[in-house]
Protein backbone atom coordinates (compact mmCIF):
# COMPACT_ATOMS: atom_id res chain seq x y z
CA UNK A 1 0.00 0.00 0.00
CA UNK A 2 3.08 2.23 0.88
CA UNK A 3 4.51 1.51 -2.64
CA UNK A 4 1.54 2.16 -3.91
CA UNK A 5 1.13 5.58 -2.30
CA UNK A 6 4.54 6.70 -3.18
CA UNK A 7 3.70 5.55 -7.16
CA UNK A 8 0.73 7.93 -6.99
CA UNK A 9 2.68 10.61 -5.22
CA UNK A 10 5.13 10.34 -8.51
CA UNK A 11 2.66 10.85 -11.12
CA UNK A 12 0.71 13.79 -9.53
CA UNK A 13 4.02 15.40 -8.82
CA UNK A 14 5.30 14.64 -12.78
CA UNK A 15 2.04 16.24 -13.62
CA UNK A 16 1.98 19.10 -11.80
CA UNK A 17 5.55 19.94 -13.09
CA UNK A 18 3.80 19.50 -16.70
CA UNK A 19 1.03 21.70 -16.52
CA UNK A 20 2.89 25.57 -16.58
CA UNK A 21 4.60 23.65 -20.20
CA UNK A 22 1.40 22.57 -21.33
CA UNK A 23 -0.28 26.45 -20.87
CA UNK A 24 2.87 27.79 -23.29
CA UNK A 25 2.42 28.09 -26.91
CA UNK A 26 5.27 27.21 -28.86
CA UNK A 27 7.54 30.23 -29.70
CA UNK A 28 6.04 31.13 -33.23
CA UNK A 29 2.26 30.83 -31.91
CA UNK A 30 2.20 32.97 -29.39
CA UNK A 31 -0.15 35.67 -28.85
CA UNK A 32 0.58 38.87 -27.82
CA UNK A 33 0.04 39.94 -23.67
CA UNK A 34 -3.15 42.11 -23.10
CA UNK A 35 -0.89 44.80 -21.95
CA UNK A 36 1.36 45.16 -25.05
CA UNK A 37 -1.63 47.20 -26.75
CA UNK A 38 -1.38 50.46 -24.63
CA UNK A 39 2.10 50.51 -26.64
CA UNK A 40 1.14 51.97 -29.70
CA UNK A 41 2.68 54.32 -32.52
CA UNK A 42 1.46 57.54 -33.69
CA UNK A 43 0.44 56.21 -37.24
CA UNK A 44 -0.88 52.75 -35.88
CA UNK A 45 -3.26 55.28 -34.08
CA UNK A 46 -4.27 56.23 -37.21
CA UNK A 47 -4.59 53.10 -39.29
CA UNK A 48 -6.68 51.90 -36.53
CA UNK A 49 -9.21 54.81 -36.18
CA UNK A 50 -9.61 54.19 -40.15
CA UNK A 51 -9.98 50.76 -39.52
CA UNK A 52 -12.74 51.25 -37.03
CA UNK A 53 -14.61 53.56 -39.33
CA UNK A 54 -14.38 51.40 -42.35
CA UNK A 55 -15.93 48.90 -40.35
CA UNK A 56 -18.84 50.42 -39.04
CA UNK A 57 -19.70 52.42 -42.59
CA UNK A 58 -18.92 48.49 -43.81
CA UNK A 59 -21.62 47.48 -41.20
CA UNK A 60 -24.31 50.18 -42.21
CA UNK A 61 -23.77 48.71 -45.83
CA UNK A 62 -24.88 45.06 -45.14
CA UNK A 63 -27.87 46.63 -42.94
CA UNK A 64 -29.22 48.31 -46.31
CA UNK A 65 -28.25 45.15 -47.84
CA UNK A 66 -31.12 43.35 -45.46
CA UNK A 67 -33.53 45.36 -47.26
CA UNK A 68 -33.28 42.70 -49.66
CA UNK A 69 -33.59 39.78 -48.45
CA UNK A 70 -34.28 39.82 -44.68
CA UNK A 71 -37.76 39.44 -42.82
CA UNK A 72 -38.99 40.01 -39.52
CA UNK A 73 -36.99 42.02 -36.90
CA UNK A 74 -34.09 42.33 -39.03
CA UNK A 75 -36.16 43.75 -41.72
CA UNK A 76 -38.02 45.70 -39.36
CA UNK A 77 -34.56 47.42 -38.27
CA UNK A 78 -33.35 48.27 -41.82
CA UNK A 79 -36.33 49.68 -43.15
CA UNK A 80 -36.18 51.82 -40.16
CA UNK A 81 -32.63 53.18 -41.43
CA UNK A 82 -33.08 54.05 -44.73
CA UNK A 83 -36.45 55.98 -43.30
CA UNK A 84 -33.93 57.96 -41.18
CA UNK A 85 -31.79 58.40 -44.20
CA UNK A 86 -34.94 60.26 -45.79
CA UNK A 87 -35.45 62.32 -43.10
CA UNK A 88 -38.14 61.00 -41.17
CA UNK A 89 -38.09 60.83 -37.23
CA UNK A 90 -38.96 57.02 -36.72
CA UNK A 91 -40.65 56.05 -33.71
CA UNK A 92 -41.04 51.86 -32.58
CA UNK A 93 -44.51 51.62 -31.42
CA UNK A 94 -45.37 49.52 -28.95
CA UNK A 95 -45.42 45.86 -29.09
CA UNK A 96 -48.83 44.70 -29.96
CA UNK A 97 -49.31 47.61 -31.80
CA UNK A 98 -51.27 47.35 -35.63
CA UNK A 99 -48.03 49.76 -37.04
CA UNK A 100 -44.07 48.96 -36.62
CA UNK A 101 -43.54 52.88 -36.67
CA UNK A 102 -44.76 55.84 -36.87
CA UNK A 103 -43.26 58.97 -38.56
CA UNK A 104 -42.72 62.02 -37.91
CA UNK A 105 -41.46 65.49 -39.37
CA UNK A 106 -41.15 68.22 -37.52
CA UNK A 107 -41.91 66.95 -34.28
CA UNK A 108 -45.81 66.09 -36.07
CA UNK A 109 -47.09 62.81 -36.77
CA UNK A 110 -47.01 62.21 -40.19
CA UNK A 111 -47.87 58.21 -40.98
CA UNK A 112 -47.90 54.81 -39.80
CA UNK A 113 -45.66 52.31 -41.15
CA UNK A 114 -46.27 48.55 -41.21
CA UNK A 115 -43.21 46.51 -42.34
CA UNK A 116 -44.16 42.84 -43.62
CA UNK A 117 -41.88 39.92 -45.21
CA UNK A 118 -43.21 37.31 -47.22
CA UNK A 119 -41.85 34.21 -49.23
CA UNK A 120 -44.80 34.91 -51.47
CA UNK A 121 -46.75 37.98 -52.47
CA UNK A 122 -47.89 40.76 -50.01
CA UNK A 123 -51.92 39.71 -49.67
CA UNK A 124 -54.56 41.55 -47.75
CA UNK A 125 -54.23 39.81 -44.22
CA UNK A 126 -51.38 41.93 -44.44
CA UNK A 127 -52.58 44.90 -45.55
CA UNK A 128 -55.33 44.57 -43.08
CA UNK A 129 -53.36 45.28 -40.10
CA UNK A 130 -52.32 48.63 -41.37
CA UNK A 131 -56.49 49.67 -42.28
CA UNK A 132 -56.94 48.66 -38.60
CA UNK A 133 -54.30 51.47 -37.02
CA UNK A 134 -55.64 53.75 -39.24
CA UNK A 135 -58.83 52.83 -38.07
CA UNK A 136 -58.02 53.88 -34.80
CA UNK A 137 -56.48 57.07 -35.52
CA UNK A 138 -59.23 57.96 -37.58
CA UNK A 139 -61.37 57.68 -34.34
CA UNK A 140 -58.83 59.94 -32.43
CA UNK A 141 -59.27 62.18 -34.80
CA UNK A 142 -55.40 61.98 -35.44
CA UNK A 143 -54.98 62.14 -39.79
CA UNK A 144 -51.99 59.86 -40.66
CA UNK A 145 -50.86 58.55 -43.95
CA UNK A 146 -50.75 54.88 -44.22
CA UNK A 147 -47.72 53.12 -45.36
CA UNK A 148 -46.99 49.58 -46.25
CA UNK A 149 -43.63 48.34 -46.59
CA UNK A 150 -43.15 44.89 -47.69
CA UNK A 151 -40.45 42.50 -49.08
CA UNK A 152 -42.08 39.65 -51.58
CA UNK A 153 -40.67 36.44 -52.40
CA UNK A 154 -37.91 37.14 -50.48
CA UNK A 155 -35.76 33.96 -50.85
CA UNK A 156 -35.64 35.13 -54.53
CA UNK A 157 -33.64 37.77 -56.35
CA UNK A 158 -35.05 40.82 -56.86
CA UNK A 159 -35.07 40.50 -60.58
CA UNK A 160 -37.11 37.29 -60.32
CA UNK A 161 -39.80 37.95 -58.23
CA UNK A 162 -42.41 39.46 -59.96
CA UNK A 163 -45.34 41.72 -58.82
CA UNK A 164 -45.08 42.52 -54.98
CA UNK A 165 -48.62 43.36 -54.33
CA UNK A 166 -52.13 41.43 -54.97
CA UNK A 167 -54.41 43.23 -57.00
CA UNK A 168 -56.57 43.20 -53.59
CA UNK A 169 -53.85 44.94 -51.61
CA UNK A 170 -53.59 47.13 -54.65
CA UNK A 171 -57.24 47.81 -55.12
CA UNK A 172 -57.59 48.58 -51.08
CA UNK A 173 -54.66 50.86 -51.15
CA UNK A 174 -56.20 53.40 -53.76
CA UNK A 175 -59.62 53.27 -51.85
CA UNK A 176 -58.14 53.91 -48.56
CA UNK A 177 -55.20 56.32 -49.87
CA UNK A 178 -52.09 53.66 -48.56
CA UNK A 179 -48.30 54.25 -49.99
CA UNK A 180 -47.19 50.31 -51.25
CA UNK A 181 -43.79 50.50 -51.53
CA UNK A 182 -41.13 47.60 -51.36
CA UNK A 183 -37.98 47.15 -49.70
CA UNK A 184 -36.01 46.91 -52.90
CA UNK A 185 -37.36 50.31 -54.04
CA UNK A 186 -36.59 51.44 -50.48
CA UNK A 187 -32.61 50.49 -51.55
CA UNK A 188 -32.72 51.91 -54.89
CA UNK A 189 -33.76 55.18 -53.71
CA UNK A 190 -30.51 55.07 -51.07
CA UNK A 191 -28.41 54.02 -53.87
CA UNK A 192 -29.79 57.05 -55.49
CA UNK A 193 -29.40 58.94 -52.40
CA UNK A 194 -25.41 58.11 -52.26
CA UNK A 195 -25.24 59.15 -55.95
CA UNK A 196 -26.95 62.65 -55.06
CA UNK A 197 -29.18 61.93 -58.03
CA UNK A 198 -32.51 62.56 -55.50
CA UNK A 199 -32.79 63.92 -52.07
CA UNK A 200 -34.58 63.05 -48.95
CA UNK A 201 -37.21 65.39 -49.49
CA UNK A 202 -38.12 64.02 -52.57
CA UNK A 203 -37.74 60.53 -51.30
CA UNK A 204 -40.33 61.51 -48.82
CA UNK A 205 -42.76 63.28 -50.63
CA UNK A 206 -43.05 60.51 -53.00
CA UNK A 207 -43.63 58.04 -50.33
CA UNK A 208 -46.10 60.60 -48.61
CA UNK A 209 -48.12 60.90 -51.31
CA UNK A 210 -48.79 57.48 -53.27
CA UNK A 211 -51.57 56.09 -53.38
CA UNK A 212 -51.45 52.55 -54.11
CA UNK A 213 -47.88 51.15 -55.27
CA UNK A 214 -45.01 53.61 -54.88
CA UNK A 215 -42.51 54.31 -57.30
CA UNK A 216 -39.66 56.52 -55.55
CA UNK A 217 -36.64 56.17 -58.34
CA UNK A 218 -37.54 57.31 -61.79
CA UNK A 219 -36.84 55.07 -64.41
CA UNK A 220 -36.64 51.50 -62.32
CA UNK A 221 -37.37 49.58 -64.31
CA UNK A 222 -34.23 47.99 -64.53
CA UNK A 223 -33.86 45.16 -62.34
CA UNK A 224 -31.40 45.94 -59.13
Amino acid sequence: MAKESSNLVTIISSLLEALPKLKRFPEEEMPPPEWVTSYTFPEEEKLLTQKREIEERLRAFQARKELLYARGGRLEEAVRLALEQFGFTVEKLPKGSYADFALKLDDKEVAGVEVKGSVKQIDLEDFRQLLHYLIDCKADKKPVKGILVGIHFSEKPPNERGGPFTEDVLDAAKRHDVSLATTVELFKALQKLDEQKITPEEVRNKILSASGLCSIVENNQKAV
